[in-house]
């Protein structure tokens, strides 16, 4: 365990870190599951910020993108930090993989085993299924529309902190969703720690399944 790496994807809008307290949460909770670290990180924000004030001087496209990503790679310290300017991507297709032996509860560097999937699939996406239920795509957590509410699945691969966010502001609901449940809904949001709910674009299920 001690070679593992963990990754925070964290988004910069004009400098600021919005999601940063929820971020920090999670490197907590791993650095204490793995490492038996009982403090958290000091200074993250700061750091962040120098290294993004030194990431400008390189590249000075970073200093006017409207949004950035911030890639933390980290075990029981911070070890890197990367920078990028970031734009949504759209989804045309989705297909269902059933995969009951895929680990994801800690965010790891390492997506090799998700990425397979995609191949596997041959789709934009894949929503995963484990024991039947539904959990998250390669890349984010979702909600699906049942005609009243977002209910997002209440046993996700990886609790985002996006997802935390907006569970904190009862935007969507938990519930286990069954495979054979989906059909009963009729959209789906894909988000993460870069796409707000407002910027998630709202898929018709119909339209983006793949059979």
């Amino acid at each position: 365990m001690s070679q593992l790496q963990l990754l925070e994807t964290i988004r910069m809008e004009n400098g600021e870190l919005p999601l940063l307290t929820y971020h920090l949460t999670r490197m907590h909770t791993a650095r204490k599951r793995v490492w038996r670290h009982k403090h958290p990180l000091q200074g993250v924000d700061k750091t962040i910020k120098l290294a993004f004030e030194k990431a400008c001087l390189k590249q000075a496209r970073l200093a006017t993108a409207p949004i950035v990503k911030c890639r933390v790679l980290y075990q029981r310290e911070i070890e890197q930090i990367e920078f990028m300017p970031y734009e949504i991507k759209t989804i045309d297709s989705v297909k269902i993989i059933e995969d009951n032996y895929l680990k994801y509860d800690l965010k790891f560097a390492d997506r090799t085993a998700l990425e397979a999937l995609k191949v596997r699939a041959q789709t934009d996406e894949v929503l995963i299924v484990q024991k039947g239920l539904l959990t998250d795509t390669t890349y984010t957590n979702v909600a699906l529309w049942n005609g009243l509410k977002w209910l997002t699945p209440a046993t996700p691969l990886l609790l985002g902190t996006r997802r935390a966010f907006l569970l904190d502001r009862e935007i969507i609901k938990p519930r286990d969703i069954l495979k054979n449940e989906i059909q009963n809904f009729s959209k789906i949001k894909f988000f993460n720690a870069m796409v707000t709910w407002e910027e998630a674009i709202e898929y018709d299920l119909e339209k983006i399944l793949v059979k």
